[in-house]
């Protein structure tokens, strides 16, 4: 991935908050698969695979009822297909993808699919963040720090932090990053007295989302970051602890926030939504603090 793809972040994390039909149901006889998240200046890469009998995959890709790309390509001898189609022309939201598996001389498909995305428009496209938590284990009631390095410049930044396995944080940090871009912030696992109605912690997994710019602002506003690590929170009784060895508490490169499976629980779900920054991240964030 380069730069910008990398902070793709839905290149596989859950977007389910987002796009409700990001998992495809394949029909007979097809398959498709495409990134979630997909900015428009990028070409927009497709594969899969065709029913015995296909000779040629025809690829259409649609947004808001307006076709943006169409393509024909021969299948492989495995009667795969891969196709890379210019969607320039699209807007920042939610488009399909859509394959027909066709034999020549014919007009009925022998199999179809279709598969939901994101498309990023412009310069809305998020950069990557790299973020540090530690301790990597920490206590109910205790203190983790929150490291990241946003563009320097940025003059707002929002630290969010939740149970992995939860839809919502139980805890909101604001921040106001060095010149150079660099943060530090501090955060209590303990209920966020100013997100009423919201989540306590619990023991299990945690995940950090960290925010570079104003989730507020409107669309087109400028390039914005986004960050994630996870940790561990260990009951009340029990002491903070190192971090196993070989283990670590930052994230930030491009592997580990598309990892797949699953660790993309609702609150990872929740990061890859903010990733869509100028397209719906204030919507999200108000969400995160009811009331």
């Amino acid at each position: 991935m380069t730069t910008r793809r990398g902070v793709v972040v839905a290149g596989g994390l859950a977007l389910g908050v987002m796009v409700a039909a990001a998992a495809p149901a394949h029909a007979a006889g097809a398959t498709l698969v495409v990134d979630q998240v997909v900015a428009a200046a990028d070409p927009l890469v497709v594969s899969g695979t065709c029913a015995a009998g296909s000779q040629t995959a025809v690829v259409t890709v649609r947004q808001e009822g307006d076709t943006l790309a169409s393509a024909s390509v021969d299948l492989r001898a495995d009667l795969s297909y891969r196709a890379a189609l210019d969607i320039s022309k699209a807007a920042s939201g939610e488009a399909v993808a859509e394959v027909a598996c066709m034999a020549y001389g014919t007009a009925t498909p022998l199999g179809t699919d279709s598969a939901a995305f994101y498309a990023v428009a412009g310069d809305q496209m998020p950069y990557e963040v790299p973020v540090r938590v530690t301790p990597s284990r920490v206590a109910l009631g205790g203190t983790i720090t929150v490291s990241a390095q946003c563009r320097p410049g940025t003059v707002d930044a929002t630290v969010l932090v939740g149970n992995t396995a939860a839809d919502e944080a139980f805890a909101e940090a604001p921040a106001n990053p060095a010149p150079d871009g660099s943060l530090t912030v501090q955060v209590v696992m303990a209920k966020d007295p100013d997100n009423r109605g919201g989540l306590a912690p619990v023991a299990g997994g945690g995940t950090v989302v960290v925010f570079c710019g104003d989730m507020d602002a409107e669309e087109g506003a400028g390039p914005v970051g986004i960050g994630l690590a996870r940790f561990t929170i260990t009951p009340a009784a029990v002491v903070q602890g190192a971090a196993p060895s070989g283990a670590s508490g930052s994230s930030g490169s491009a592997q580990e926030l598309a990892t797949t499976g699953s660790d993309a629980a609702p609150m990872t779900a929740l990061a890859a939504g903010l990733v869509l920054a100028g397209a719906g991240a204030h919507t999200l964030r108000r969400r995160l603090t009811r009331g």
